[in-house]
């Protein structure tokens, strides 16, 4: 009894110590974004995604956003400012086309927010799902941290100009990732 007991204790230790070792990279549910623009154009909805590096190391992210369909939702447009997906912060911000690569990927600076906007492109146009949020380290980065994002995500609605009802996409809890 006493050899199961510390073969058991042995076993535990080289398992919770070997999670630790191999640490270096993580991810996350987004679990809805929405966007709509009405027929007139004057009312719409769009979300906005915030990754915030809390590490002191640059992360390198990859954020898929899937259509209801599953299909992965990616822009028309590579330009950051304009088309569905729009983003600011961050090094090399990349948007992609083609099912098979992510929407966007991005490096994030340490201690850096990066923010990326699902909006409109036309009127009467309607679309919603989810995202996968994926980072790991920058291969440059010195230290491998098990937790490097938090993430927050907001739906917002605009009535003529005016700001109207706005909803929190909590991702992971509020807690890193």
């Amino acid at each position: 009894m006493k050899k199961i007991i510390i073969c058991m204790t042995v076993t535990l230790s080289i398992v919770m110590s070997s999670s630790t070792v191999f640490a270096g990279g993580g991810s996350a549910i987004m679990n809805h974004w929405y966007l709509e623009s009405s027929s007139n154009g004057n009312s719409y909805y769009y979300t906005t995604l915030w990754l915030s590096n809390i590490t002191p190391d640059t992360v390198d992210v990859e954020v898929t956003f899937y259509d209801m369909d599953g299909d992965v939702f990616q822009d028309s447009s590579s330009d950051n400012l304009t088309g569905h997906i729009r983003g600011w912060g961050g090094d090399s911000y990349t948007e992609y086309s083609g099912s098979t690569n992510p929407s966007v990927t991005v490096s994030i600076n340490a201690n850096e927010t990066c923010r990326i906007k699902l909006t409109h492109t036309s009127t009467s146009q309607s679309k919603a799902g989810y995202a996968l949020i994926e980072w790991a380290h920058s291969s440059s980065s010195p230290t491998k941290n098990s937790k490097a994002l938090i993430a927050y995500g907001k739906e917002q609605y605009i009535y003529n100009s005016y700001y109207g009802r706005a909803t929190a996409i909590e991702i992971n809890n509020g807690k890193p990732f």
